[in-house]
């Protein structure tokens, strides 16, 4: 009881001295209850690279529709902005807003760029006999290595796995948009 009242608690209602001595193992087993709940609900450590980055873009080849473009650093905070048509001739980009995704969630884009072969991919996929149509570009740094992926008219399956599963951590806001993947 003395340790309790020196730590501070109201050891008035603790009433008998058998209720006093069972009050510092109920302390400990809360304790020890809390900081095993908050080891538990802690994140996974990075499964990525220290410089794992990732910028993409999609949105429509006519100059008459937008641009969306994600950044996201390697502590998982990112940008989402978007090109106007008024200003693709310059490439301006307006920030829409920023976000920030967990460790948990850069793992998962981790995971899903190592699992469908991000490195294995053609720097360019093109379907030429559409005209038009939408892209998409996706950039990756990793291991002190960048590569990047255009797709235009035409699906590549682990390509788009892997934007899929981008935009699955995005914010609705800046889910990025192209034909293989629309639903």
């Amino acid at each position: 009881m003395r340790l309790l009242a020196a730590l501070g608690a109201d050891v008035s209602a603790l009433g008998s001295r058998r209720r006093t001595r069972r009050a510092p193992g109920v302390l400990l087993l809360i304790l020890l209850a809390s900081g095993l709940a908050s080891v538990s609900a802690s994140a996974a450590p990075p499964l990525y690279p220290p410089d794992f980055s990732v910028t993409a873009y999609a949105g429509a080849v006519s100059p008459a529709y937008s641009i969306r473009l994600v950044t996201i650093d390697p502590a998982g905070n990112g940008t989402f902005c978007r090109t106007d048509p008024i200003d693709r001739d310059t490439g301006a980009c307006s920030l829409v807003s920023s976000f920030n995704l967990t460790v948990d969630d850069m793992n998962t884009l981790w995971n899903s760029i190592q699992s469908n072969g991000f490195s294995l991919l053609s720097p360019y996929y093109l379907d030429p006999g559409i005209a038009d149509g939408t892209f998409a570009e996706l950039t990756v740094t990793a291991n002190s290595s960048t590569q990047q992926v255009i797709t235009q008219n035409t699906a590549v399956t682990s390509f788009d796995a892997i934007m899929v599963t981008l935009n699955s951590l995005l914010p609705p806001s800046a889910v990025l948009k192209y034909n293989a993947i629309a639903p």
